[in-house]
């Protein structure tokens, strides 16, 4: 079976006003690859995250070979746990640094632009 992949776990929003439906977009090769939900707020739980990739990866017919959520303390979980797993085959997990108030800003700002032509 072939790995698909990097798959970035990304929230659409960091604040109830940007993200009220608490959703996240599976993104891997360029592409929306699925979503997850964060179920318990705005941060994802290791479950969320889980459930999300199983989703993703039954409909891809394969597994990524990296999960990379975008909130910290769920990466110290999901990390603790694929480490468990078997040494030579398995999927590893890597932190996605969610964008700076700076970033955000400035994708705001490009998204205005591209409207208002």
């Amino acid at each position: 079976e072939d790995a698909l992949g990097a798959w970035v776990f990304r929230r659409k929003g960091y604040t109830e006003q940007d993200n009220p439906d608490h959703i996240g977009l599976i993104l891997g090769r360029g592409e929306a690859m699925g979503y997850f939900l964060c179920s318990k707020g705005l941060q994802p739980t290791s479950t969320d995250i889980l459930e999300g990739a199983i989703d993703a990866s039954v409909t891809a017919g394969r597994r990524p070979h990296t999960l990379l959520p975008d909130d910290y303390a769920c990466y110290h979980r999901l990390k603790f746990l694929f480490e468990k797993a078997a040494a030579d085959d398995h999927t590893t997990i890597e932190y996605y640094h969610p964008p700076t108030p700076e970033e955000t800003a400035a994708a705001m700002a490009t998204l205005d632009d591209s409207e208002a032509i």
